[in-house]
């Protein structure tokens, strides 16, 4: 078994046919199902079952594709890592944003390290925490953002922020002025997507103070749903970065929920069994401080 092996056997599995991973790879198929045959037989298990719809990984075949992709992750570190030595510090660093924080400050993100860290390349990929939280255990990403309940334990990744939810309702609603209460929500139309991390953090805290939430429905993109509550038709709950968004004159009453258990913890995070390379704490530097002075300055 050698390193050609399991980029050969993750890319089967990735493609989910032999057809398209001998397509990706610029393999012929019988080389390619040679290549599996030898590996299978070297191993002495059933990597793959064939269906009509193309191949899937077996318990084993999930095991090593599992400890393949640490592997070629970790070698492709340990270059960049050695290159660091002699004092080349370069190469792409994948950095998965919440949806949230890339509508505010992605830009902003991506020129300070572009600027800091002329060579280093970031992909900056955006998705809601599950997404990105999927994406850096399969090391699709190098580091991801991560939102946790303010009461959580985590002491994974480097914290960036935490900030309140707030209700976002028709202007005739509720006041701006007055903190909102759990209880003030009871029977009020809400409009929430349930891709949202503190979707559950809400419906956590209701079921404890005993409020009764009237979920009307969810919409993922954010402007559709501001859209609905300046309707009249429901409100909907936001964190603070994007409530602060929310301009004056939107017709739309942005206010807080007093609730000390409706905060979001931010932290920004690496897989944890992936050695963490001088490029990849660089990109942890800048983008908290980054991330401080935008909070600060919006104050």
């Amino acid at each position: 078994m050698d390193i050609r092996h399991l980029r050969y056997f993750i890319a089967i599995v990735d493609s989910g046919s032999l057809s398209e991973a001998s397509r990706r790879l610029h393999i012929v198929q019988p080389a390619l199902s040679q290549r599996l045959s030898s590996l299978e037989e070297e191993l002495g298990v059933q990597l793959l079952v064939r269906g009509r719809s193309g191949v899937a990984a077996t318990d084993a075949g999930a095991e090593l594709y599992q400890r393949a992709k640490i592997i070629l992750k970790q070698m492709d570190l340990t270059k960049g890592a050695v290159q660091e030595k002699a004092g080349a510090m370069k190469g792409k660093v994948s950095i998965g944003v919440l949806r949230t924080v890339a509508s505010v400050m992605g830009a902003r993100l991506f020129l300070a390290l572009k600027s800091e860290l002329p060579d280093i390349t970031p992909e900056l990929v955006v998705g809601y925490s599950a997404e990105l939280k999927n994406q850096l255990n399969s090391m699709r990403l190098d580091l991801a953002m991560q939102v946790y309940r303010p009461d959580a334990k985590s002491e994974h990744g480097i914290h960036l922020f935490r900030e309140r939810l707030y209700l976002v309702s028709p202007r005739s609603i509720f006041d701006p002025q007055q903190p909102v209460k759990l209880a003030d929500l009871e029977a009020v139309p809400l409009l929430l997507s349930s891709m949202q991390p503190f979707y559950g953090f809400l419906i956590d805290a209701a079921r404890e103070a005993g409020v009764d939430l009237a979920i009307v429905g969810g919409i993922e993109d954010g402007a559709a749903v501001l859209d609905v509550c300046r309707a009249g038709v429901a409100c909907t709950v936001v964190p603070e970065i994007a409530a602060q968004r929310i301009e004056p004159n939107s017709g739309l009453s942005v206010t807080v929920i007093d609730n000390d258990n409706l905060h979001r913890e931010i932290r920004l995070e690496s897989h944890p069994d992936i050695p963490k390379t001088g490029a990849m704490m660089a990109v942890e530097k800048v983008m908290a401080r980054v991330v401080t002075d935008f909070l600060a300055n919006r104050q």
